[in-house]
């Protein structure tokens, strides 16, 4: 699964370059969890995730948020159902 995001972090939110991706996605039909921490950073701005080829076709629910450098704070999370296509 390819993900990707901005840069940008808005005001008043406090963000940086180094901030560690947390990506959990959730596939309900299957019971399953795919999960990334730290793979990938803000200032990457994407990130392609291996999930299992069986997931393909299935609805899934993503889960991305960020975790700061020292890992004190953490971002909200942004959710969005998707597909699995392989």
């Amino acid at each position: 699964m390819d993900f990707s995001w901005s840069a940008t972090v808005p005001a008043p939110f406090k963000g940086g370059p180094t901030d560690q991706l947390v990506l959990i996605v959730y596939n309900p039909s299957k019971q399953g969890w795919a999960v990334s921490v730290g793979d990938a950073v803000r200032s990457d701005l994407s990130y392609d995730l291996a999930v299992p080829a069986m997931w393909s076709g299935d609805t899934v629910y993503p889960y991305l948020s960020f975790l700061s450098a020292d890992q004190k704070e953490v971002s909200t999370s942004q959710f969005q159902l998707a597909t699995v296509v392989q």
